[in-house]
């Protein structure tokens, strides 16, 4: 049996380097697609990851507070917000990892009185901007632009990348 030598005549060849592009185009938009959808899912995750640890830590403050009976008001959350995230590359990741990472600095805050923390705002501004937080290999640092002391912390801080 004889086939006959179709690869030869241009209007095949056309057809099968038309099928090995059109192959290769669906298997990039497949895989940007699948990259896509993992980042996003991975950021999904971090941030339910960040919110468990901020309410563990807001639950165990507050028992320890109602064990304590105060009257006096305390802070119950912190807020941490960073002015320009143009600066650390729109990566939202990025910005999620640095706000926990600034979290767990003052985190020790939660459950403790307002006016003890007012008093040593100080110390709070220098334990912020005097830290270098690294991830990845590239160390930040932050300066805080903006401060408010209430049942709810709000930290606004600019960030500089050291590297």
């Amino acid at each position: 049996m004889h086939f006959p030598p179709y690869y030869k005549r241009p209007e095949w060849q056309r057809f099968i380097i038309g099928i090995l592009v059109g192959g290769l185009v669906s298997y990039f938009v497949l895989i940007y697609m699948y990259g896509v959808m993992y980042e996003e899912l991975l950021a999904e995750n971090y941030e339910l990851r960040e919110e468990i640890i901020d309410l563990r830590q807001q639950n165990k403050a507050l028992l320890e507070s109602q064990e304590n009976q105060d009257t006096a008001r305390t802070i119950e959350a912190i807020e941490i917000t960073i002015s320009n995230p143009n600066v650390l590359k729109n990566d939202s990741l990025l910005v999620s990892q640095l706000k926990t990472l600034i979290k767990e600095e003052v985190s020790h805050l939660i459950g403790n009185d307002i006016l003890n923390v007012s008093s040593s705002v100080e110390l709070l501004i220098s334990a912020i901007e005097n830290k270098a937080f690294t991830i990845d290999s590239v160390t930040y640092h932050f300066s805080i632009t903006r401060l408010i002391i209430d049942s709810k912390l709000i930290i606004a801080v600019e960030g500089k990348v050291a590297n």
